[in-house]
């Protein structure tokens, strides 16, 4: 695990074929620096920031 979030669900809302849920965050914590995984078009990939 590289890092989580803990959220309180805030609201879900109707996007159309998905829904979109909002939270509100509660505790976050980074436990080992690296790059983000992503999926994006069918397919998983790291980005840099």
């Amino acid at each position: 695990m590289l890092a989580y979030i803990d959220c309180d669900l805030h609201s879900v809302l109707d996007g159309g074929d998905h829904d979109i849920v909002l939270g509100a965050v509660t505790d976050l914590d980074v436990k080992h620096e690296g790059g983000a995984l992503v999926f994006f078009r069918g397919g998983y990939g790291r980005v840099a920031f």
